[in-house]
């Protein structure tokens, strides 16, 4: 399909064309439709309409598919790909991206392997593959293909949120807090990275960090639910730490939960305020 602006650019041309063709002699007709001719081919050549752009959009489209986890939009871009070129590494890296999604990851694998070919696919091509072989318990695997892809592009955000993942169910705790810390960094609007920093470094008892890292949190705007559960467990932090009157304002605007009215009682006790800490037994 031509877009707009070279449908535009196509009829500014012809006009000029005929414009200047226009008063020539009958004997000049076979010329005029020459140069219509070429003109056409020339105009359609620099259009952008050729397959290998197509099959590349489409693996864009594919890809965005696969990551929000729209198996229709998925398998239409792979179907489509097909009809075009189904040997090309466009196609089979649509087609793994779909097995992946469909639950067959040998299948996958195997589709992927033959889509590394295509240089612009490497690093897509192996964040795939990551969760293929999560799927089928190979967890060494996961990691080394995720290093590549980290390699090919040190700041593909993909990457580095399963590697954290990863990284904190097996308790490697620092090199979960590295990819978290990258998370961060590439995403300044997502509060979850450093809201899962504090909580490592709330289980290690490091709680200046701790602190730190829910505070950071709580900076980006998490969602009601989301920030209760950080101001709470940034007061819990603040109140190891002896910082009993922080502790009370971090959840100032907290709901009272069982768990908040546990660190509540404990702030009012120690620091004698004992008309609060009644009030707040009664409620």
């Amino acid at each position: 399909m031509i877009s707009t602006s070279a449908s535009s650019a196509f009829r500014s041309s012809f006009e000029t064309l005929v414009a200047s063709l226009s008063g020539l002699s009958a004997g000049h007709c076979n010329v005029t439709r020459v140069a219509i001719q070429l003109l056409i081919v020339c105009l359609f050549s620099c259009c952008g309409c050729g397959s290998a752009t197509s099959l590349e959009e489409l693996a864009n489209r594919g890809w965005l598919a696969y990551l929000s986890k729209d198996q229709e939009k998925l398998t239409g871009a792979m179907t489509a790909a097909d009809k075009l070129d189904k040997r090309s590494g466009e196609a089979r890296f649509l087609r793994g991206l779909t097995l992946v999604r469909g639950g067959q990851p040998e299948l996958a694998l195997v589709a992927l392997r033959e889509a590394t070919r295509s240089e612009n696919l490497q690093k897509r091509v192996r964040i795939a593959a990551a969760q293929a072989y999560f799927d089928l318990g190979q967890f060494s695997a996961v990691t080394e293909v995720l290093e590549q892809a980290l390699r090919i592009d040190g700041d593909d955000i993909e990457a580095h949120r399963i590697l954290a993942g990863l990284y904190y169910d097996i308790g490697a705790n620092p090199r979960a807090i590295h990819h978290l810390e990258a998370v961060a960094r590439l995403d300044p609007r997502d509060p979850r990275p450093h809201r899962l920093i504090g909580l490592m470094r709330k289980d290690f008892q490091d709680y200046p960090a701790a602190v730190s890292a829910y505070r950071e949190s709580l900076e980006r705007g998490p969602a009601d639910s989301l920030a209760a559960e950080i101001r709470l467990e940034l007061a819990q932090s603040l109140s190891e730490q002896r910082n009993y009157a922080a502790a009370l304002d971090a959840l100032d605007e907290t709901t009272c939960t069982p768990e908040v009215l546990a660190v509540r009682i404990r702030c009012f006790r120690i620091l004698g305020q004992m008309s609060e800490l009644k009030r707040a037994v009664s409620e």
